[in-house]
């Protein structure tokens, strides 16, 4: 395009507000022109370039990769005040995993079929659901459409909404979220799509329609991401005071306690965490959160890396004291996780023994490592 470089930075830092928000009417917030004015502050680094170097989609097309494209990357930690100080809520990186079932329904006459389509049917309506959920941010999981999934599932299911049945036969990919596509299109050559977003037990329906269905495809998809965003994210308030207890179990090696260590840092809702307990295959952490309790547990559950097993109640007592279940035990296959956290103690200028020997007081919740 003819656009200065300042419109292309621009537009590249709009897309990528809307990627980090989750919210693609962020154009129209009472900040957003404020927010654009500052987007040469976020830059970290950008240059000129071809498709074919900055492109992970290998396309074959000469045209496209004889064009020039401007390539821009922001610092995260800049995008991510910017959007506090304007009081927008920023939607984190783990985010939940959506399952889509499409079906298409075709007329041979005055007889209308219905069936399930494949990423292997449409492969370019699955290219433009995956095009646009990348451009926002939101992992997709396609089924196989296998004869397990057949027999559980059947396009009648999705356009009769039997949502029991949908949620039943999506149980086998632990998916977060269910999104159901029903696309049929009018003699006029109109397309019509029908959606239903399936979350936290809710049913949200809504349809577009589009001579090109790659656009009404596209539209459904960013109202998937903002509908997700819009449940799952809350303008972040810290009060001072936000603390919750949280123990793992089944920490069975070092890298399941770096794994769950590293998830758990990259959640928005969690400001600080630090290590009270290490012991045998169990870890307690104390988490100083921003917003809600509900908030910071339902961000925990959205990753598929923990599972919830239960709350209990301390009043001033150690966990040692409660269910065995859950009973720390010292073993000695622990050190590397000890030696790590002990130095990460001694950075803070903190006693490593608390690792060990810190009560466990007031609200405990309890996860398990997958």
């Amino acid at each position: 395009s003819n656009k200065s470089e300042q419109q292309l930075m621009q537009d590249a830092f709009t897309q990528v507000l809307i990627k980090v928000s989750g919210r693609s009417d962020i154009v129209d917030s009472a900040n957003y022109a404020n927010l654009v004015k500052n987007s040469e502050s976020a830059v970290s680094q950008f240059r000129y370039d071809h498709q074919e170097n900055i492109s992970n989609d290998n396309s074959n097309n000469e045209e496209l990769n004889n064009e020039k494209w401007f390539w821009v990357r922001f610092n995260e930690s800049t995008v991510n005040q910017l959007l506090i100080d304007a009081q927008i809520p920023i939607w984190g990186k783990v985010r939940p995993e959506t399952l889509i079932w499409l079906s298409q329904e075709s007329s041979q006459g005055q007889t209308k079929q219905r069936r399930l389509s494949s990423e292997y049917d449409e492969p370019q309506w699955y290219a433009t659901l995956k095009r646009q959920a990348d451009n926002r941010g939101i992992p997709l999981i396609f089924p196989f459409l296998d004869l397990q999934d057949q027999s559980a599932i059947s396009a009648d299911d999705l356009w009769g909404n039997f949502n029991d049945t949908i949620l039943l036969a999506s149980q086998r990919y632990q998916a977060q979220s269910t999104l159901t596509i029903r696309v049929y299109q009018k003699n006029s050559g109109l397309w019509y799509t029908h959606w239903t977003l399936l979350l936290l037990g809710n049913a949200q329906d809504w349809t577009y329609s589009d001579k090109d269905l790659s656009r009404a495809l596209a539209s459904g998809i960013d109202t998937v991401a903002d509908k997700l965003a819009s449940q799952l994210t809350t303008i972040a308030q810290d009060d001072g005071g936000n603390n919750v207890t949280l123990q793992v179990n089944n920490i069975s090696n070092f890298q399941t306690y770096q794994t769950v260590d590293d998830y758990l840092k990259n959640l928005t809702t969690v400001k600080s965490l630090a290590v009270m307990q290490i012991k045998q295959d169990t870890l307690i952490y104390n988490i100083h959160y921003v917003s809600s309790e509900n908030a910071l547990m339902q961000e925990i559950a959205l990753g598929n890396l923990l599972n919830t097993v239960e709350n209990s109640q301390f009043n001033g007592s150690t966990i040692e004291n409660n269910d065995d279940r859950y009973k720390p035990v010292i073993a000695d296959d622990t050190d590397d996780i000890k030696e790590a956290t002990n130095a990460q103690k001694n950075k803070m200028n903190t006693s490593p023994q608390t690792i060990e020997n810190e009560p466990v007081t007031g609200k405990l919740q309890y996860w398990l490592a997958q």
